[in-house]
C-alpha cells in the first residue's frame, strides 16, 4: 500500500460521477503491464499531485516505464508545455 498524507494514494483511481473513484484503484495491477509506458506528470497538477504520479510510475515495471516531470504544468501537460511534451513523446516512440 502506498500511503500519502495519512490515506491511500489517489494515484490510479479514476474519477467517476457516482463516486466510484473512492473504491476503484488499479495501482496494484500496474505491475502487470507488459509494454513500454510513458508517464507525463505536471508538477503543479491539482488533480493528481506529482507524488501521486510518481506512485503510478513506481508501480509500473521499472524496465518499461519512463516518468517525465514537467515544471509549471498542471493536469494537462501537453497544453501547458506543448513543445517539451511533444519532444518527450516523439523520443519515447522512436526509442
Amino acid at each position: 500500500m502506498i500511503v500519502q498524507h495519512g490515506e491511500r494514494s489517489r494515484a490510479a483511481r479514476v474519477p467517476a460521477p457516482g463516486g466510484e473513484s473512492h473504491t476503484f484503484d488499479m495501482l496494484a495491477d500496474l505491475g502487470r503491464i507488459q509494454c513500454p509506458t510513458l508517464v507525463l506528470g505536471g508538477e503543479d497538477d491539482p488533480i493528481h499531485p506529482i507524488e501521486s504520479q510518481a506512485d503510478i510510475a513506481a508501480a509500473l515495471p521499472a524496465h518499461l516505464v519512463r516518468f517525465e516531470r514537467f515544471a509549471n504544468c498542471r493536469h494537462a501537460v501537453i497544453p501547458d508545455a506543448s513543445e517539451a511534451a511533444m519532444a518527450v513523446i516523439r523520443d519515447f516512440i522512436i526509442h
